[in-house]
């Protein structure tokens, strides 16, 4: 008879405790069943990864993209940058709610890596560079809250940072330009007012 059994047979039978020995000779037993449950339980974990990757996430992350790149070219020919952007934080904010309620976190990346690219990647140059309410119109209005939100959503986008500083570098340039222009303008208008002024006495 297996150790396992004689041991229950002497307790519950012949109302017998086991000897310390007997005890001691059933711990590969009990960590081979426990280890045999743990092995299980992870097995099945992954296959229920598998299964949820191979036929929900695929098909998820498919829809997921085809929704938001209908909404991104909506809002950015209806909305300016700054309300564009306020959409998006919301979307975004949402969606990682719905990851934590409903899905595996393993999806989480690869979701909201989906929604960054539809409304923040696609149309990155179109957004920042709106005549009236792009980048260079933040920066030339100091609108710190928009260009703060800006921030915060390219900055987690790879190279979404090097898209905005693009735009800042036009804007400096821009506004460096004609800075340069007004001096040298305001040169000439003294030098011509000299000439005009001294042009009786010469």
């Amino acid at each position: 008879m297996e150790p396992f059994f004689i041991v229950l047979f002497s307790v519950l039978f012949l109302g017998e405790w086991p000897t310390f020995w007997i005890v001691f000779s059933l711990i590969p037993v009990v960590g081979g069943v426990a280890l045999a449950s743990f092995t299980e339980a992870s097995f099945n974990c992954t296959i229920y990864n598998m299964c949820t990757q191979k036929f929900f996430e695929e098909d998820l992350l498919q829809d997921t993209s085809a929704y938001y790149s209908r909404k991104a070219l909506s809002w950015i020919e209806e909305d300016s940058c700054p309300e564009y952007m306020l959409k998006s934080e919301e979307c975004l904010r949402k969606e990682r709610e719905r990851v934590s309620h409903y899905l595996h976190s393993s999806s989480e990346t690869k979701l909201l890596e989906k929604v960054q690219h539809e409304l923040l990647v696609t149309y990155a140059n179109w957004l920042l560079e709106k005549e009236h309410s792009g980048c260079r119109a933040l920066l030339r209005d100091d609108k710190v809250e928009d260009l703060s939100r800006m921030y915060r959503l390219y900055c987690k986008i790879p190279r979404g940072l090097e898209l905005v500083a693009n735009v800042f570098k036009q804007h400096v340039t821009a506004e460096g330009t004609a800075l340069v222009q007004q001096a040298k303008d305001a040169v000439s208008n003294y030098v011509n007012f000299v000439v005009v002024l001294l042009h009786p006495i010469l």
